[in-house]
């Protein structure tokens, strides 16, 4: 029997200064935030992959230097790290473009949030399209990741 998230999150709470958590579900890490009395950090989660993104912008920082107006293309389907990514490079003035096959979009609310930031931040709105090459297509970066996802192993062949 597992415990409650609300019961596992204060047990967490009295041996710890903070809980950095790798989850499936998004709505866990919201939960735990919730109940915790110390800090949560989303080290994974289906709709986020922060540290993940926090590893690519200190990479690319250290590459490039300053990343204001720097283009970066995505080329896969529109996952937790296409979100932060999309987010995380918004925040830092950088141009983004991604390439999602059909039917596989990124989460709508976070592709909102990106183009909010991007006009906070004076880049380009965010350039989507279905089609790699126009994608990458005057960019300095380009990533990608995985077709197949934690926890979507059944989707292999489709995918």
């Amino acid at each position: 029997v597992n415990e409650s998230m609300r019961d596992t999150a204060l047990v967490l709470s009295r041996f710890n200064s903070l809980v950095l958590a790798r989850v499936f579900a998004h709505d866990d890490i919201l939960e735990l935030s919730k109940y915790a009395t110390v800090p949560v950090i989303n080290a994974l989660s289906d709709l986020h992959h922060p540290l993940q993104t926090l590893a690519d912008l200190m990479a690319l920082e250290d590459h490039f230097g300053n990343l204001k107006g720097k283009t970066l293309a995505w080329v896969g389907d529109g996952n937790n790290v296409l979100h932060d990514l999309m987010l995380g490079g918004a925040k830092l003035g950088m141009n983004i473009r991604i390439a999602t096959p059909a039917g596989y979009d990124a989460n709508s609310g976070v592709l909102e949030t990106t183009k909010q930031l991007a006009a906070e931040n004076g880049t380009a709105d965010v350039f989507e399209t279905t089609v790699a090459s126009e994608a990458v297509k005057g960019s300095d970066v380009v990533v990608t990741d995985t077709w197949v996802s934690m926890g979507q192993e059944d989707e292999y062949e489709q995918r």
